[in-house]
């Protein structure tokens, strides 16, 4: 069940503003994101911690890797909510302005037992409605999605569908904006919750932070420039009603804006935080999965 991540404070000393270009060097280029020793979003390190934080909003604990098989609709309108982060049968999970959507996993893997929803799940994403019904007339959709779920293709497709539809995105024009870890972490965030294009939206939430002041990459600066962004993003999840009401509004109040304030713009450890009165810490740097 999806809950709400609830940041309650980064420990230890904040990292200094990063320069314009907002990418951190290591050394030697170890665990870095590529050759040049530049440390993303994408670095593995750094995408182990950010899903594991989302998965502490969305499966209220940190191994992503346990939401595989997830499956149940949660009544916010969107349908069935699956998988790594939260794949919605409303969504056609195709292209970036889709957002994740089971269809686009389940293309991907075009195997039993879930090949047989294809024609209910495509009709269900082009008509973009929360009701399953022409999904639930084929079969037991949720039972089939966890008896896959062991299937290491069908693990790659949920990740392959998810770095299309947002996480690539998202980190793509976070880089662009200027902004280092943290910020490509929010952007992605918003790209799960909200979608990369269309309203609302991570487009949306860009445009109207861009509205209130400059990215580092127009000579802004990053912490003045994400506070507008985390406004911008905590008005669009405000606006729907899908989320408006679910403390959705936690993962910018109590998890991305505290870090802002902290100035911890490469995401790093030790990060604690709670959601609904559990305590939760990476006190450390995690292992990366090997997936990644």
């Amino acid at each position: 069940m999806r809950v709400a991540l609830a940041f309650l404070a980064a420990c230890g000393t904040s990292a200094p503003q990063t320069a314009p270009d907002a990418e951190m060097t290591t050394s030697d280029g170890a665990g870095a994101d590529g050759p040049s020793g530049v440390v993303t979003l994408a670095t593995p390190v750094k995408k182990q911690i950010f899903l594991e934080m989302v998965n502490s909003a969305e499966q209220s604990k940190l191994d992503w890797t346990t939401a595989y098989p997830y499956c149940e609709d949660i009544g916010d309108g969107r349908g069935y909510t699956t998988g790594i982060v939260g794949f919605t049968t409303d969504s056609a999970g195709a292209t970036p302005d889709d957002g994740p959507g089971v269809l686009g996993v389940v293309k991907a893997y075009n195997k039993a037992p879930l090949a047989k929803y294809l024609s209910a799940l495509q009709m269900t994403a082009d008509a973009g409605t929360g009701s399953h019904t022409k999904i639930d007339a084929v079969g037991d959709f949720c039972a089939d999605w966890k008896s896959a779920a062991a299937d290491v293709a069908f693990q790659q497709a949920q990740q392959q569908d998810f770095n299309i539809t947002a996480f690539e995105p998202a980190r793509a024009l976070a880089i662009a904006d200027g902004l280092g870890v943290l910020g490509q972490a929010m952007y992605a965030d918003d790209s799960i919750l909200n979608g990369f294009g269309g309203d609302p939206s991570l487009s949306a939430d860009v445009a109207a932070a861009k509205a209130k002041a400059k990215t580092p990459a127009q000579g802004g600066d990053e912490k003045a420039y994400l506070t507008a962004f985390a406004a911008a993003y905590r008005a669009s999840i405000d606006a729907d009603s899908g989320h408006a009401n679910d403390g959705s509004t936690d993962r910018v109040d109590t998890m991305w804006g505290p870090l802002v304030t902290a100035g911890n713009f490469d995401l790093h450890t030790p990060l604690h935080w709670s959601m609904y009165g559990d305590p939760y810490a990476i006190d450390s740097d995690p292992t990366p999965d090997p997936s990644l």
